[in-house]
């Protein structure tokens, strides 16, 4: 398994546990980051990954870290992300910030398999 895979375990595991995902913004924009042919909103997991980037990357100390339940990031983030064309980045991690972007239908299945997983 690589890293990217495992963080992106992490992060559907995480986030259907406790209820919360994270993301940067500013001036209440979400970041957009032009990849390949597409562009990504990243989101994290937990509060200390976001500690972490920003510790790591000091572009990032300026910008607010914003939480949402995951109620919000399921109908209403994801929806909005989707109308946009957007793609999900979850839980980039280290120096270049790197990780898996996958779509929002994707990411929607995968928050969903988590949820009934840890409801059984």
């Amino acid at each position: 398994m690589t890293i990217a895979s495992a963080q992106a375990q992490k992060f559907y595991e995480q986030v259907a546990r406790e209820d919360s995902v994270f993301t940067f913004t500013h001036d209440g924009d979400f970041l957009v980051f032009p990849i390949r042919d597409i562009e990504v909103v990243p989101f994290w997991s937990s509060l200390s990954r976001m500690n972490k980037i920003r510790a790591t990357h000091q572009k990032y100390a300026s910008y607010s870290i914003t939480r949402s339940t995951l109620d919000e990031f399921l109908t209403e983030t994801l929806p909005m992300l989707q109308k946009e064309d957007l793609h999900v980045g979850v839980n980039w991690s280290g120096p270049r910030l790197v990780g898996y972007d996958i779509s929002v239908a994707d990411l929607k299945r995968n928050v969903e398999h988590a949820l009934r997983a840890i409801r059984k």
